[in-house]
């Protein structure tokens, strides 16, 4: 009975032993296994706001792109340049596509005094002009010009300059549709412009039509 009871306490023992043993064993590896998917569970939490921020900063990025493109659109409909030769560019260019002629384009507020150099060369601009009105294309840079020399009567609008301007095409036939397009053309340039006055006359001698355009473009300060 003795020896029975020593056995029990001897295999009791062992059993204890082993336990003891297998615990102290596995435990550091059942704490790195814990450390490990603790870890990955905050790398996954991480990863995760990494791509909220990635999708942010893309949002943003297209944000800017789109507000990029509309301060240039915008930059383009009312720059801050006072040149207008670029404006007549696109006037002779959208009165070639409408089959209309310039015939003349001027400024219309108030000129400031000119000296009497300035006299002499807008007189003689005009004198040219008048001698070349059969070739549009070259009258361009004179008209630009022009139209320079009385840049310092921009009149003060709100936060913006506006130059007054009245263009003068004609047209042959009865071609109301062309000057309706051309008007529409003008609606429609990079460059902002604000049509206020629109008259058109019959010339009997020639079998003309010819519109006096009154308009306006506007110049950051």
């Amino acid at each position: 009975m003795a020896e029975k009871k020593f056995l029990y306490y001897v295999f009791l023992v062992t059993i204890i032993l082993v336990a003891l043993i297998g615990y102290f064993l596995t435990y550091p590896l059942v704490k790195k296994i814990n450390t490990a998917k603790q870890l990955f569970q905050n790398k996954q939490v991480e990863l995760v706001q990494l791509q909220k921020k990635e999708k942010s900063l893309e949002d943003l990025n297209s944000n800017y792109k789109n507000f990029q493109e509309k301060i240039d659109m915008l930059n383009k409909m009312i720059p801050n340049t006072k040149d207008v030769s670029d404006y007549l560019t696109q006037l002779e260019t959208a009165s070639r596509r409408n089959n209309v002629q310039f015939k003349s384009i001027k400024a219309t507020g108030q000129p400031p005094q000119q000296t009497q150099s300035q006299t002499q060369q807008s007189d003689q601009s005009e004198q040219s002009g008048k001698s070349g009105q059969s070739q549009q294309p070259s009258q361009t840079q004179d008209k630009s010009n022009q139209i320079n020399l009385q840049l310092t009567q921009l009149e003060k609008v709100g936060d913006l300059y506006e130059f007054p301007m009245e263009v003068i095409i004609t047209s042959k036939g009865d071609q109301y549709q062309n000057v309706i397009s051309f008007v529409e053309t003008l609606e429609k340039l990079s460059r902002f412009t604000s049509v206020k006055k629109v008259a058109t006359k019959a010339n009997e001698s020639d079998n003309s039509l010819e519109t006096s355009i009154t308009l306006s473009i506007y110049v950051l300060p």
